[in-house]
């Protein structure tokens, strides 16, 4: 694919991925999966969000190659399975699960 490179989970790596407007002060936790290939994120809105940032770039839009600005992961629509705060996501080992933790007392599977 034309994505990028797999992330090195040794080494510090710059995403460019921002979470922008008002959801942005509402980021309560995040964690990458084991092969560094998604961001998973617990919101404040009770709402769990994923990023693929691996994702391949086939929408055309700017590819970053050019000095414009870098492609966009792919985020996937918001999973709800709480009513408060999400204070704790967790990947598991495989990485096809995504365990979510809120302040309403509930957990929640994800088949991620």
């Amino acid at each position: 694919g034309r994505g990028r490179p797999p992330l090195d989970p040794a080494k510090p790596t710059i995403l460019g991925l921002t979470v922008v407007g008002a959801d942005a002060t509402r980021v309560a936790c995040c964690e990458a999966s084991k092969d560094a290939t998604r961001l998973a994120a617990g919101f404040c809105d009770s709402t769990v969000r994923i990023w693929r940032v691996d994702a391949d770039d086939d929408d055309g839009a700017d590819d970053g190659k050019d000095g414009g600005a870098e492609p966009a992961a792919r985020q996937s629509a918001p999973l709800v399975a709480h009513s408060d705060t999400v204070f704790d996501v967790a990947w598991s080992a495989e990485g096809r699960f995504l365990l979510s933790a809120g302040g309403d007392g509930a957990c929640a599977l994800w088949d991620a």
